[in-house]
């Protein structure tokens, strides 16, 4: 009776599992093909896989809402990663600060729709945060960022990495200007985004490694929400 019951189990789960990638392929169709918002090709991919005797209804609306979850985090992954490339441009050939350059950034990327402002305005205090953090590395200590990011730079996409160091090196010195500035450490909260780096749980010390820009999830050890970032000196 028990192997019976294992077995619908895993039946289930490959159901579900199978389920949920239809839905995802059918709502990135609509989205790529079609230009439909997310909203709408999701109701599309509920209703299908409904009419198509895939899922329940309310097993579509469950997929449905890890898809909307999933793409979203994507959607603001990517973000980051154009806005970051966009203030070293500003940095770098107009002369601006980290501030101007991410006011700009914003802008932009709320014109060209990439994101919403509401959006933007995350994804920019996100940048600021990181590359603050990385400029006070380097003044207080005169390291390298491959000391503040703690692993082989090889690990971190070359484009990243560019754009990190010459915002991060820009930074350093706007930051040593303001000294006040340097003193306070930055949190980093579940449900934010981060580039490269490593962070440690503030309640248990459990540390999470990030090669490439990503969501910040709970601490896997003590389902912690708020960490700081370390470097090679506090090991």
């Amino acid at each position: 009776m028990s192997e019976q019951t294992g077995t619908g189990k895993d039946e289930t789960t490959r159901k579900l599992v199978e389920a949920h990638h239809s839905m995802l392929e059918r709502v990135r169709e609509r989205l790529e093909h079609f230009g439909e918002e997310l909203e709408e090709a999701l109701r599309h991919a509920r209703e299908k896989a409904v009419e198509l005797g895939e899922l329940t209804k309310e097993e579509a609306e469950r997929i449905a809402e890890r898809i909307r979850l999933d793409i979203r985090g994507e959607k603001l992954i990517q973000g980051y990663d154009r806005m970051l490339e966009r203030v070293r441009e500003r940095m770098e050939h107009s002369g601006e600060t980290l501030e101007q350059a991410i006011e700009h950034a914003r802008e932009k990327a709320v014109e060209l729709n990439e994101l919403t402002r509401e959006e933007a305005e995350k994804i920019g205090d996100y940048i600021r945060r990181d590359m603050q953090e990385a400029a006070r590395y380097l003044a207080e200590t005169g390291g390298e960022l491959r000391d503040w990011l703690k692993f082989d730079l090889e690990l971190v996409e070359e484009r990243l990495l560019e754009a990190m160091l010459s915002v991060a090196d820009k930074t350093t010195v706007e930051l040593i200007q303001f000294r006040e500035q340097l003193e306070e450490m930055a949190v980093y909260r579940t449900g934010e985004i981060t580039g490269p780096g490593i962070l440690e749980c503030r309640n248990c010390g459990e540390r999470l490694h990030f090669y490439h820009t990503g969501h910040i999830p709970p601490c896997p050890k003590c389902h912690g929400t708020e960490f700081r970032r370390i470097s090679w000196l506090e090991e």
